[in-house]
């Protein structure tokens, strides 16, 4: 009788224990899941944004007297093999210097196309704060989560590294 008892409180410490990991395993899972949703639609953003820009530095170089070197390190940036927080910081840099240009060249609001584009970048703007926000969350989630026990060995085995945080204007 005491070998029953024995079997069957292993039997169910074993249960308990794969039941925890499961739960515990598949939150830590849903987290990296949004995660990756997330930086895919800001991956996506901001190659959109990207396009924009350079298309308005083609605008403004045909109708102003800026040089086109002006926009060398917009041309550049594709090349470079840039985190999405770099390609992110990089493209907001360029769009100051876009607008400071725009400032000087206020004429150029007069063409339609250079008025639509600017309008396409302030909701892709909007887009990208808000999946920002969102990213922001989880990957708080996420690392909190990381940190405490028994979460902290799963997140190991799974390497589950900390995530880095987006800057949110």
């Amino acid at each position: 009788m005491s070998e029953f008892i024995t079997i069957l409180t292993i039997f169910v410490i074993v249960s308990i224990l794969t039941l925890t990991y499961m739960v515990l395993s598949k939150n830590l899972k849903s987290y990296k899941i949004k995660i990756d949703e997330a930086e895919s639609v800001l991956d996506e953003l901001l190659k959109e944004k990207y396009d924009s820009l350079f298309s308005i530095g083609e605008i403004i170089t045909n109708e102003t007297e800026v040089d086109n070197k002006v926009f060398t390190n917009l041309k550049n940036i594709k090349k470079q093999n840039l985190s999405v927080f770099d390609f992110d910081k990089k493209l907001d840099e360029n769009y100051e210097l876009i607008k400071q240009i725009i400032d000087d060249y206020s004429e150029i609001y007069k063409n339609k196309e250079f008025n639509k584009i600017i309008k396409n970048i302030s909701n892709l703007d909007e887009k990208l704060e808000a999946t920002k926000v969102f990213y922001n969350k989880y990957a708080e989630d996420l690392n909190s989560m990381a940190t405490k026990i028994p979460i902290n060995i799963l997140a190991k085995l799974h390497r589950v590294e900390d995530k880095d945080y987006f800057e949110i204007n």
